[in-house]
């Protein structure tokens, strides 16, 4: 009788071993990871929703979340068996309704495209103003205020890192330089070859920017004794900046090289701008 106890005591507790064993590798083999690229749209807590998983569950999966994220970035989603099924039936939908995309709207804030890798180009308008004067070989004119506006291209040519990127900038409007007493109307061109931004955030970029400036005379310098003509102004533009979404603000600094007249006098243009700019 011991012995038939024992027996049946030792078949109830490999019977139990083997359960737990095979419940433990079913639960293993139950989840395993997907990726899925960021589109425009979509948002961290929209993407947790549609694999249905959480979000803490997905920053788990992919600490960079917690810092940034972008369109394009791929992201490692954990799939358990209740992600799965809602992942199979999503996919049954979207062959049914013979969709190529889905939208996904939300009341949410959208990941931005500021860091759109798929938008290379973008426009832009800006107005600048501040000080404006010469730079003298005799002393200095009283100085003016010197404005501005310019409507142009961005195109980004070297992504450094996912959050860094080198850019370049073409510019063509209208600007008034000059002194106090002396304004000069120009149109002209803005050159930034070199335009570097550093991505804060999703939304907040660090903008430096170095080139060149061309500017042609539109008006003259007029004393009481004699009428100037006006030369070609080239110069050297600096400028750094913050953009938040499709806004910019930046501190602008010029200075011509060529004498703005052809007389004994070194007069060359001098300015520091604030700028506004709407990415359009």
């Amino acid at each position: 009788m011991d012995s038939d106890n024992t027996s049946k005591t030792m078949i109830k507790k490999t019977i139990l071993l083997l359960f737990l064993f095979v419940a433990n590798i079913t639960a293993c083999m139950a989840q395993t990871v997907i990726t899925h690229t960021i589109q425009r749209g979509e948002t961290i807590e929209s993407i947790a929703k549609k694999y249905g998983i959480t979000v803490e569950e997905l920053k788990k999966e992919n600490p960079t979340l917690e810092r940034m994220h972008y369109v394009g970035m791929s992201l490692k989603i954990p799939m358990t068996s209740q992600s799965k099924q809602k992942e199979g039936m999503r996919n049954v939908s979207i062959e049914k309704k013979e969709l190529n995309t889905i939208k996904l709207s939300t009341p949410q804030r959208t990941i931005r495209d500021s860091n759109d890798r798929e938008k290379s180009l973008s426009f832009f308008v800006d107005v600048f103003g501040g000080y404006s004067n010469f730079s003298w070989n005799d002393g200095s004119p009283v100085a003016g205020f010197g404005f501005g506006s310019n409507i142009g291209m961005q195109v980004d040519w070297l992504r450094i890192r996912e959050w860094n990127r080198m850019c370049c900038e073409l510019a063509l409007g209208y600007s008034c330089r000059g002194s106090g007493a002396y304004p000069i109307h120009y149109v002209g061109t803005r050159l930034f070859p070199l335009s570097y931004k550093h991505s804060l955030s999703s939304d907040i970029k660090v903008v430096g920017k170095t080139g060149m400036y061309l500017a042609l005379p539109l008006s003259r310098i007029e004393t009481s004794q004699k009428t100037f003509d006006c030369n070609i102004d080239l110069g050297l533009s600096v400028a750094l900046g913050i953009e938040y979404r499709r806004f910019g603000f930046s501190v602008l600094y010029e200075h011509g090289f060529p004498d703005v007249i052809d007389e004994n006098v070194e007069l060359h243009n001098r300015c520091a701008f604030l700028s506004f700019s709407y990415r359009i």
